[in-house]
């Protein structure tokens, strides 16, 4: 896929690989910089995919306790965005204001990374006090959880 100067391709075999060396051979975009990301099969999930992993599953448990809540997790977000990373406060314009709002995972800007574990950290501790299960998977999160406890 070609978007302006940059160039984007996938491959799922390692047959691929040859196509990527010819691909960094023939680079030809003057001082343009190459950037290039290798993923390996099984690789981990990012914060983000981990936390929606957990919402809907928590959405699950919560209907399951006859404790309605929506199916994908958007209120559960609402709920531990309000409870962990609070609200941004009203911003005046030079006509006008803006409200205050929400601070989400997204909003106004995304997590860094030692603000994404923090977050994730504090979910964990409350849903370990509602007694919500959390989905294992390999993630992000869990491999620097491992590296914290080292």
């Amino acid at each position: 896929m070609i978007c302006s100067n940059q160039m984007e391709a996938t491959f799922k075999t390692a047959e691929g690989i040859d196509q990527v060396i010819d691909f960094i051979r023939a680079w030809d975009y003057g001082n343009e910089p190459l950037k290039v990301k290798v993923y390996g099969a099984g690789s981990t999930l990012s914060y983000k995919a981990v936390f929606w992993i957990w919402m809907r599953s928590f959405s699950e448990q919560f209907n399951g306790r006859n404790r309605p809540t929506d199916k994908k997790g958007q209120e559960l977000h609402d709920i531990f965005c309000y409870q962990f990373l609070g609200m941004m406060p009203e911003r005046k314009l030079k006509n006008g204001k803006i409200p205050e709002r929400l601070r989400t995972i997204t909003y106004p800007e995304d997590l860094n990374k030692g603000q994404w574990f923090d977050f994730m950290r504090q979910i964990e501790e409350q849903a370990q006090k509602w007694g919500l299960t959390i989905p294992e998977n390999n993630s992000e999160y869990e491999n620097d959880k491992r590296k914290q406890n080292q």
